[in-house]
Parts: structure tokens; C-alpha cells; sequence
């Protein structure tokens, strides 16, 4: 089943460390502009640090270019922390079908369920925080409730699945945070599979890089069900986000990553 032109749906996930506007510079712009060059679809926003004022503030900085270019979901939460955002490309306006959208109270991640190509879709786009322990089993008692179609979630997820594979440091003590049994049973509770390890099980692929430490902490997950299958491979351009934003001007954003990724799913 084809569900974008060109058999793929691009999506591309980005922890932006903020994308409040100030009198020198708009991030958000520039980050959408950056979506455009690279084609993408869909743009998965994480840490975007969105709380009341500050949306009132996007709206009046970036509103035309917004409702030209992009149809935009934001989570309002804190001006300090959190928060996350789906941005869908207008281009694909004929073939988009919005029905409705729903947030995290804590700003923890935000579903977007709509038709994209005459195929229902659920799209969740998460900031698992380090300090929020409950953040996906509100996501997974609500995704089991209300998903409909395909599943696709995709975000920052803050630990790693496999210290073998998915990490890469000088120390010789490596171990799992916290998070990763919280990851592990979100994954069992919705029968998900990681899109990556699926297609490039043994291949090493870092999204985050800080110092000597490098780590596969974005990740994108859909349901695992019985005759559906992702064509491949999935093509990641690694970057690291603080080089990306230096070209825009931005010099003072800590060191996060992001990733782009292409994928089919065909039933």
C-alpha cells in the first residue's frame, strides 16, 4: 500500500532546545525553511518550550508563514521546559485530511489522528523528560484506548534500547537509565517494533553525540502487526543539532541530534 508520493513518507525528528523567537532571530522559521530544503512531510518537534505568552508570541512572529507553508500542533505547557509539535508540509494539503488532535497534560507528547493518502494515521510525536516516570504509560493506556489506522510515533526517548548497539563511550561502565524498562514495556504494551533495529539490526547509528559519549536515543516506532512490513532500507542523515543551528546563527544551543528518516509501510 503506497502512502506518499514517491512510495515514502518523509518524517524528520528534532530536539530543538527551544524554538521561542527574539528580536534577532526566529529558530521556528528556520527550522521549517530547512524541512522545505529537505523535502520533508512531516517534522516532529521536541523541547520546544512553548507555554502561553510564548505561543501568542509565535503566533505574531510566524503566523503567514505557518499557514503558507505548514499546519501546525503545539503541546502549551512551560516557557522553560518540554513540550513537542507536529508540523505537516501544506504540499500535501490535496492529500491530507485532518480529524483532530490531542495533548499531554504535562506536554510529554501530543497525537495527531488524520488521512494522509486515503489511509487512516495516528501520530504521536513524545519528549520521554528524564525526570517524568509516567509520561509513556499515560501515552500507552491512552494509544491502546484511541489509535486508529497505522501507528507511527516517533521522538526523543532519552535512553537507549541495547548498550551494545545503540551506545558508543570511553567509560568501560556502561548501563540502562531508568528509562529503559519504562521504554521496553511501552514498547510490549502496544506491540511495537523499532524502525531501525528492524531493517539495520546490527548496524551502528548515533542521534545524539556529547564528548566522547554517542547514543541512539530518537527513535521511530510503528505497529508490529501480522502483514505489514517496512521497506527499506531507512536512510538516516545523522547530524548533530548544534552544527545544523551554528549555520542558521544559533551558537548558543546545548549539543542534541537529529535525524531524518524515509520509510514505506506496505500491507
Amino acid at each position: 500500500m503506497e502512502l506518499s508520493t514517491g512510495n515514502s513518507l518523509s518524517i524528520i525528528t528534532w530536539n530543538t532546545c527551544g524554538v521561542k523567537p527574539t528580536k534577532d532571530s526566529n529558530k521556528l522559521m528556520d527550522i521549517m525553511d530547512y524541512g522545505e530544503k529537505q523535502k520533508a512531510d512531516v517534522i516532529l518537534l521536541q523541547e520546544t518550550h512553548i507555554g502561553p505568552n510564548c505561543y501568542r508570541k509565535l503566533e505574531k512572529h510566524g503566523r503567514i508563514k505557518m499557514e503558507r507553508h505548514w499546519t501546525s500542533y503545539f503541546t502549551v505547557y512551560s516557557p522553560r521546559s518540554k513540550g513537542v509539535a507536529i508540523l505537516v508540509n501544506e504540499k500535501l494539503k490535496p492529500h491530507y485530511e485532518y480529524i483532530c488532535h490531542d495533548e499531554d497534560y504535562a506536554g510529554g507528547y501530543i497525537v495527531l489522528f488524520c488521512q494522509m493518502y486515503g489511509q487512516l494515521f495516528t501520530l504521536v510525536n513524545v519528549y520521554n523528560h528524564k525526570e517524568d516516570k509516567k509520561v509513556l504509560g499515560r501515552l500507552s493506556q491512552y494509544l491502546q484506548e484511541m489509535k486508529i489506522g497505522t501507528l507511527v510515533i516517533g521522538g526523543d526517548f532519552n535512553t537507549v534500547l541495547d548498550l551494545d548497539i545503540d551506545k558508543r563511550t570511553a567509560s568501560e561502565h556502561r548501563r540502562h537509565t531508568s528509562l529503559q524498562p519504562l521504554l521496553q514495556s511501552f514498547i510490549s504494551s502496544l506491540n511495537l517494533q523499532d524502525t531501525w533495529a528492524r531493517l539495520q539490526p546490527t548496524e551502528k547509528a548515533f542521534t545524539r553525540s556529547q564528548g566522547t559519549s554517542h547514543s541512539r536515543i530518537d527513535m521511530f516506532f510503528i505497529l508490529h502487526i501480522q502483514g505489514y512490513w517496512i521497506s527499506g532500507p531507512i536512510h538516516y542523515y545523522l547530524y548533530k543539532c548544534k552544527c545544523i543551528l551554528k549555520r542558521m546563527g544559533y551558537l548558543d544551543v546545548t549539543v542534541s541530534s537529529f535525524f531524518k528518516s524515509y520509510c514505506s509501510i506496505h500491507r
